[in-house]
């Protein structure tokens, strides 16, 4: 089995070539959508290349925050260690259904922040420096 080049080396080369060879020869019209296509790219190759990472990092602070307020997930054992597999959607859950107090108030923004930056990372990494 050949890994070279992987997934994000690949989309990394087809964005360069729309974007150097394709883009400058396309009509006016079409400018937008090449870049839309691009940007999707660049997503992608990110997402390639960190998103199983940054999904790791983002599960394990969130069961990290589950481990200071000693309360379970939602539909989760007492004292749970880990995050639930759908870490995100069940922290979301709880959130709605109102089962943290205000005493969690600033871990709760904080975690929620860190699970944003994680996210930007991949999506809009730009935005995390301005």
């Amino acid at each position: 089995m050949n890994d070279q080049p992987d997934a994000q080396a690949l989309l990394a080369q087809a964005r360069k070539e729309l974007l150097e060879a394709l883009l400058p020869v396309l009509p006016r019209d079409r400018t937008y959508q090449a870049l839309m296509v691009a940007k999707a790219m660049a997503i992608a190759g990110r997402e390639a290349g960190e998103g199983e990472a940054a999904r790791a990092r983002t599960d394990e602070a969130i069961a990290a925050f589950y481990r200071a307020t000693g309360m379970a997930p939602a539909g989760g054992a007492a004292g749970r260690a880990a995050a639930p597999p759908h870490a995100e959607s069940t922290l979301a859950e709880d959130i709605r259904r109102g089962a943290f107090g205000p005493e969690h108030d600033a871990a709760l923004l904080e975690l929620l922040r860190r699970i944003t930056r994680e996210k930007l990372a991949i999506t809009n990494p730009k935005y995390l420096v301005s």
